[in-house]
């Protein structure tokens, strides 16, 4: 397997290569961040409610920009949206850790749920662009794993960094000061984000027949056409399902070890990191199950294989078995991920990609929105377990209902006459 992956990453192409440094940087920075943000917010006074209201907010924001911004990859293309994103991203992750106004984070929300929701739409059509077919699972793959692993890097280093500040720096562990050392590691984070943006400015934006500016009666008929096709209805559904149920336990799961099950934050930050190693191993062994049961089945069993993990995450109230529970259960769930994408951006017409992309994650981002504000309204008033429960139902659908509606079948790219196998 080993032996694959380095002869299909000498066929990658240099944008390819240059995405995929500048990609495992941001996601070194992203591990940090995320690992005690929201523990950060909790330590400075900040309710869970609007922790999981400044969730939703960004996740609208995402979802109300997420056409608009497939629309203006396909025209103006991938590299620009790219780079002008992660500049945006940047920028919102310095104001998040400068302010703790409600009303600002809420702006400071908006703003980065619309640029992440971008950098995400414009990603997978410009990969798509800058790979064959021969090699492009193993490359969203493989870029998977790396973004996997050197999050979880980053998420040792920010669970854990704190800690260290106050130990080395001889200073007392009241709230306060765990606060201002949790504020310091999230700037370091935000700076390393910033060394990320520099490779994108070597990427070469290449021109795919059909994304040339056009008029709007032809944006209409596109979209017409996209919407008539039931691979992209199935898509998007399927999409919104796995949104909803992620919105119901992911952006709060940190809130979950925290307040429920009582882990300290080096735990935490030690349980996401682990959990990236696991996802990275098991992401890289998609090729090899698409070889064998092809790409549908590999979606569709392996999101139906993390049921029985979440439900151990959710019921069993021990921290060993929880962190173990969430380990296999994102494993199993996230490690075909990159074969989905590829499946995806196969079965639609060059020059839809991006918008494609940007419908499917319009879906998911609203749904995923719905998810968390009525997760942190089910921990505040009904139970802590009670969002797992609904999302077991929500998974189980989405992964049948994706298999029902592509596996067997001969697919057409929407819109066209040309068509790939799944």
């Amino acid at each position: 397997m080993v032996r694959a992956y380095i002869d299909k990453y000498r066929q990658f192409s240099v944008n390819a290569r240059i995405f995929f440094l500048a990609t495992s940087i941001a996601r070194f920075a992203n591990g940090a961040f995320t690992a005690i943000y929201n523990i950060y917010l909790l330590g400075a006074g900040v309710p869970v409610s609007i922790i999981a209201l400044l969730a939703t907010v960004r996740l609208v924001a995402g979802s109300a920009s997420s056409l608009p911004a497939g629309l203006v990859s396909d025209r103006l293309g991938y590299r620009r949206v790219i780079i002008a994103s992660s500049i945006l991203v940047l920028l919102t992750q310095i104001g998040k850790v400068t302010t703790l106004s409600p009303g600002l984070l809420m702006g400071l929300a908006l703003f980065e749920g619309a640029a992440t929701t971008s950098r995400q739409i414009a990603r997978a059509p410009f990969l798509a662009a800058n790979s064959g077919n021969e090699e492009r699972t193993h490359l969203f793959s493989s870029l998977a794993a790396a973004s996997n692993f050197t999050n979880m890097i980053g998420s040792t280093v920010g669970g854990f960094l704190p800690a260290l500040f106050i130990a080395y720096l001889g200073l007392s562990g009241s709230i306060g000061v765990e606060v201002m050392t949790m504020r310091w590691t999230l700037l370091l984070a935000s700076g390393v984000s910033a060394l990320s943006v520099l490779p994108l400015f070597k990427l070469e934006d290449l021109q795919i027949e059909g994304t040339t500016a056009v008029g709007r009666s032809h944006l209409k008929i596109q979209l017409k056409q996209l919407a008539s096709s039931g691979a992209v209805r199935a898509l998007v559904i399927t999409n919104a399902l796995v949104g909803l149920g992620a919105g119901m336990v992911i952006p709060l799961f940190n809130v979950f070890l925290t307040e429920h099950l009582g882990a300290t934050t080096p735990q935490v930050g030690t349980i996401m990191a682990v959990s990236s190693v696991t996802l990275t191993v098991a992401t890289l062994l998609g090729p090899t199950l698409v070889e064998n049961l092809g790409k549908v089945r590999t979606v569709a069993y392996c999101q139906l294989a993390s049921l029985p993990f979440m439900i151990g995450m959710g019921f069993v109230p021990i921290l060993p078995v929880v962190a173990v529970s969430s380990w296999l259960r994102s494993s199993s769930m996230n490690m075909a991920n990159p074969v989905q994408d590829a499946f995806t951006m196969e079965i639609v017409p060059d020059e839809s990609r991006a918008t494609v992309s940007s419908l499917i994650r319009m879906g998911r981002s609203l749904a995923r929105a719905f998810g968390v504000s009525l997760a942190g309204y089910m921990m505040e008033h009904i139970s802590y377990q009670s969002p797992y429960m609904v999302a077991v139902f929500i998974y189980a659908l989405s992964s049948t209902w994706f298999l029902l509606a592509f596996s067997g079948k001969h697919h057409r790219k929407a819109g066209c006459s040309s068509s790939t196998s799944p």
